[in-house]
Formats: C-alpha cells, sequence, structure tokens
C-alpha cells in the first residue's frame, strides 16, 4: 500500500507533472489562482486511482481542473466550517446564558470541552473530505459530495481508515523530506553567502552597511528557496496521499453501492 502510493508520482512521465504542479503550487500566492487548479488536478488524482488507473492524469485540460478546482473548494469550505460554526454557536450560547445567568457557567471547562470536540470534529470532517471529493468526481455532481449516508458508511470501513493512517505516515515522510531539504539548502546558502560576501565586497571584513543588505537579499532568496521545496514535495506528497485514500475510496463506496461509475467499470 505504501510503497505504492510512494512510487506513484514517479511512474512513467509523472515527474513532468510533478514539476507543473510544483510550480502552481509555488505561484498560487502570487496569482491565486493556480490553487484552484491545483485542487482540481487533486480531484482527478482520486478519480483515476479509483477508477484502478495505475499512471497519474496530466495537467493537460486547464479549464476543467479550474472547474473542478472551485467545486473542490466548495467542498473543503463546507466540510471545513462546520467543527468551527459549531465552536461559535456552542460558545455564542454560552456566553448568552452566563449574561442572563449573572456570569454564572453550570459546566466548569466549557470552552475546553468545546475546542476538544471541535478538534474531533475537524479530524472527522478531514476523513471524510477524500471520499466527499471521490464520490463528487465519480458522479460529477457536486450534490454527490453531500450524500452523507454514502459518504459516512464508507468512511467507516476497515480498509478506509488504514489508508486514512498511512496517509499520515506519507505526510509524516513528507515533512521529514522537507525538513532534510530545507537543511541541505540552508547549508549551502550559509557557505554561499560568506563566499559571496568576500567576492562582493573584495575584503573577508566588509562594513556593516554592505552585510545588512546582502544579508536581506539572501534572506529573500532563502524564503524563496525553501517555498520552492515545500512547493514540489508538498505536491509530490498529495499525489501519493490521494491515489492511496482515492483507491480505498473505490473499495468503500463500491462496498456502499453508491457511485453507477464505478458499478458500471
Amino acid at each position: 500500500m505504501l510503497r505504492d502510493a510512494l512510487s506513484y508520482p514517479r511512474r512513467d512521465n509523472s515527474w513532468r507533472t510533478v514539476v507543473i504542479g510544483g510550480l502552481l503550487t509555488f505561484f498560487w500566492w502570487i496569482f491565486f489562482v493556480p490553487i484552484f487548479i491545483v485542487s482540481g488536478y487533486s480531484v482527478h488524482v482520486l478519480r483515476s486511482s479509483a477508477l484502478g488507473e495505475a499512471e497519474a492524469p496530466r495537467f493537460d485540460d486547464w479549464g476543467h481542473l479550474l472547474v473542478d478546482g472551485l467545486k473542490a473548494f466548495v467542498i473543503y469550505f463546507a466540510y471545513g466550517s462546520v467543527p468551527f460554526l459549531i465552536a461559535f454557536v456552542a460558545l455564542s450560547g454560552t456566553m448568552f446564558e452566563g449574561g442572563v445567568n449573572g456570569g454564572a457557567v453550570a459546566i466548569v471547562n466549557l470552552p475546553q470541552l468545546i475546542a476538544l470536540v471541535s478538534g474531533v470534529l475537524i479530524i472527522t470532517m478531514a476523513a471524510l473530505i477524500p471520499i466527499a471529493l471521490t464520490n463528487f468526481a465519480l458522479e460529477d455532481r457536486l450534490g454527490a459530495a453531500f450524500e452523507f449516508r454514502t459518504i459516512v458508511n464508507a468512511a467507516t470501513t476497515g480498509d478506509y481508515i488504514k489508508a486514512v493512517l498511512s496517509s499520515i505516515l506519507i505526510g509524516v515522510l513528507g515533512s521529514v523530506v522537507f525538513l532534510i531539504g530545507v537543511s541541505i539548502y540552508t547549508t549551502i546558502s550559509t557557505e554561499g553567502y560568506w563566499l559571496l560576501l568576500e567576492i562582493i565586497t573584495g575584503t573577508p571584513d566588509p562594513t556593516p552597511d554592505r552585510i545588512s543588505t546582502l544579508e536581506f537579499v539572501l534572506a529573500v532568496i532563502d524564503y524563496v528557496g525553501m517555498a520552492v521545496v515545500a512547493s514540489f514535495v508538498g505536491l509530490y506528497v498529495l499525489m501519493a496521499i490521494y491515489h492511496l485514500l482515492g483507491q480505498e475510496c473505490a473499495t468503500a463506496l463500491v462496498d456502499d453501492s453508491s457511485s453507477s461509475l464505478l458499478k458500471s467499470s
């Protein structure tokens, strides 16, 4: 399971896809639109993996990717807002009750309890989102992402729970790779800083103003370098996790007999 997921982004010509996706992820904070294209691509990964396709989809139908990405954003927002809405309503009710009863609160540590429940709901919604996205991708209808009985039934299968735990492990491995990459990059940039400083100033003991100017330039370069590493590692991890979850979503949805596309394939 893990080996298949981790090798998925490297199959055939998928490196080209990783490069394109990494660049889109990197530039999203400048143009904003690329993040929707990447979100749409994640939907396509879920769909192709659910249908048993071995190769990763390509960045080719840009309009379709953008539209699916916008719909995926709606799904993310709808599921992600549930814990915060519940916490807001609960806290508002507590404040109202406290105002009515002169500040008396019947439940001790109620804010902590609300925070705990909200945390559990956040984890639950995060586990449901891939199935909601997969059902949406397979049915090609936004409403399919909100067929809650189907989604909850699929999420409670043993294989899907194992896939979620495996995806967490992939995320941890991705974080380790990111930290290693940043450490290597920082070491190289630090050594390069002193070398470049001596080349530009012509002396190993430059004036403070020249040091501050060069430090600012290299700080920007460091930031860009870390953002590049995060973008490409993040895209690789996203492809691996969504491939794994897409496969298990397919099994869970077939067991629930919900997807017409899966049943016909």
